[in-house]
This record gives C-alpha cells, structure tokens and sequence, in this order.
C-alpha cells in the first residue's frame, strides 16, 4: 500500500500537467511511497509519453468525461492510505504532502485537508467557502460596478471566509476542488465525486457529502501556487455549464436562497 496516490486529469494541457509534474517530483523529500495517475480526457492531445519522462501512470479515456468521472476513473486502482486530487495548473514549491499526510494521521476527524493556494501574482486565492446558495452564486458573477457595493461586498466576503483568519488551521464548508487530500478509505466509501456533474459544483457536493461524518480542513502551513483562470466568467459556455450544475446542486440538496 502507497502512503499517498494522485490524480491529475487533462483535458488539452499537458504543458502545465508536466510543469505541475516536474515541480511535484523536485520538491519530494521521499519520506511517503506516492502513486501517480493521469487521467486524459483529450482525443486530440495524448499523454503517454509523460510514462517517459515521469513515474506515472497515464489512463486515455475514450471521450471527455469531464472532471468528477476523471478523477473517479482512477478508484479501482488506488491503493494508498491517502489520494490527492490536484489540477493540472497546481505548482508544487515545496514538499508539503508530508506535512498534510501527518496533519490527516494525527486528526482521524479529518475527512479532507487543503493547502493554501496563491496566484502567480502571490495574492492567496479565495477557493474556501460557505455553503452555496442561490445568492451567492448571482452575486459571484454580478459586474464589477456592482461587486463594490457595500452588501454585495459584504455577502461575497462571507462566502469567501474572508473574515476567517488564515494562519491557523481552520474549518471550511466547502473547498473548490483544485487540491483536495482525502483518505482513501473514505473517498472509496463516497464512490468519488458524484458524476452527474460534468464539471463546476462537484467540489462542493463532495465536500458536503464528506461532512456528515468528518471536518473539510485548511491546514495553512502547506501552500501551493495555482494558475487559476476562472474561465467560467469569461466563456459563456462554461458559464452555462457552471448554471446548469448549480440547478442539479439544489435540485438534489435544496435551493437554499440565502
């Protein structure tokens, strides 16, 4: 049994999975036994070579299965005490799975730890949030002019947990998805993300699911940089993708308004 196992999943970015890779394996002390796994979603841009260069194993789906079914192609070959979901765009700039694989062992009540993450510009990133609802979904995506609003900037602000301090571990109730720890064990249980989701929202459905027996954590003395693009509030298509797992969202755990 591996200490930890990884899944990345690409979809035309195999450029920054090997940056993600090449980082990942220059900062590794060596202390945890790690499996690797990418998941290709692309039909048009292939990753066995990355078998070459790194210790990985490459699985080709045969169509875009979107994320969720990505990252749960790997379950039935996992074999470690703890996986971790990254994103292709996560830059490793020190070796920090050590210390989230001891904070995970000493806090059995933990069901899934982050990092915190930055920007390329250094700016932490705000992917720690409150529970969804319908409103903060709208005030997400309401133009600049109107974000600056003072309850609007206020119920942002809430959602976003930036009245949490950050420098200790902290509670969330939901992190977005670009880097999750999570025992095996309890991701295996949970049967992964839910698929119904083809991409956006399945974070916070699985970290919901997950808080019913265990804490969604932060543990802030493990940072990452992420090359976040947001690229749901610049392309009208992932837009209505986003929309249309928010409705699959409350239509399965309530429209809760505010």
């Amino acid at each position: 049994m591996f200490d930890l196992s990884l899944s990345i999943v690409s979809y035309n970015n195999k450029h920054d999975i090997e940056e993600c890779l090449d980082s990942l394996y220059r900062t590794q002390s060596g202390k945890h036994s790690m499996q690797v796994f990418i998941v290709n979603n692309s039909q048009t841009e292939r990753c066995d070579d990355l078998e070459e260069k790194f210790p990985v194993k490459v699985i080709q789906l045969p169509k875009n299965e979107g994320f969720g079914k990505g990252h749960n192609a790997v379950l039935p070959l996992i074999d470690s005490r703890y996986h971790a979901i990254i994103n292709p765009d996560i830059v490793f700039t020190s070796d920090i799975f050590d210390k989230l694989i001891d904070f995970l062992d000493a806090n059995p009540d933990v069901g899934c730890v982050a990092p915190l993450m930055f920007g390329m510009d250094g700016n932490q990133q705000h992917v720690y949030r409150r529970e969804l609802t319908v409103v903060d979904f709208f005030v997400r995506y309401v133009p600049n002019i109107l974000a600056a609003l003072p309850p609007i900037k206020k119920r942002n602000d809430k959602h976003l947990m930036n009245d949490i301090c950050k420098k200790e571990p902290f509670e969330c109730e939901f992190i977005q998805g670009s880097f999750l720890v999570v025992p095996t064990k309890l991701l295996k249980e949970l049967n992964g993300f839910d698929e119904r989701y083809f991409m956006y929202v399945e974070d916070a459905d699985f970290c919901k699911r997950i808080r019913k027996t265990h804490k969604v954590m932060c543990y802030p003395e493990c940072q990452v940089v992420h090359k976040w693009e947001k690229a749901s509030h610049k392309n009208f298509k992932l837009f209505r993708i986003h929309s249309a797992s928010l409705f699959k969202y409350f239509r399965k755990w309530g429209w809760r308004l505010w």
